[in-house]
């Protein structure tokens, strides 16, 4: 999908949700984190941090031992950045800023 196809804002969550299919930016698996990017032709670039969290290992809910479930956080890389956490942003910031930026 092309940035002029994310037409409306679910379009463009949609886009968002197929972080998976970006570029592996940065991996490190010993606290089971990756870090998935997507350069624009803006010269900034969206990072999605994955992270894996182990299900809780609760006695009732035996098929859900040894599970994990997964979060997400995102960031806005732009302008001539210093720090990675001052570039965390919202889903909604992230959606705003794909309506400015055209391929």
């Amino acid at each position: 999908m092309t940035l002029n196809e994310l037409t409306n804002n679910q379009k463009r969550k949609e886009f968002l949700g197929k972080y998976t299919g970006w570029n592996l930016w940065l991996a490190v698996p010993e606290i089971s984190e990756k870090y998935y990017s997507c350069p624009l032709p803006d010269n900034t670039m969206i990072i999605v941090k994955e992270t894996e969290h182990t299900k809780g290992d609760d006695w009732w809910e035996k098929d859900e031992r040894g599970g994990y479930y997964v979060t997400t956080e995102y960031y806005l890389l732009e302008g001539d950045w210093k720090r990675f956490a001052d570039c965390k942003k919202s889903m909604t910031q992230i959606i705003e800023h794909l309506k400015e930026v055209r391929q």
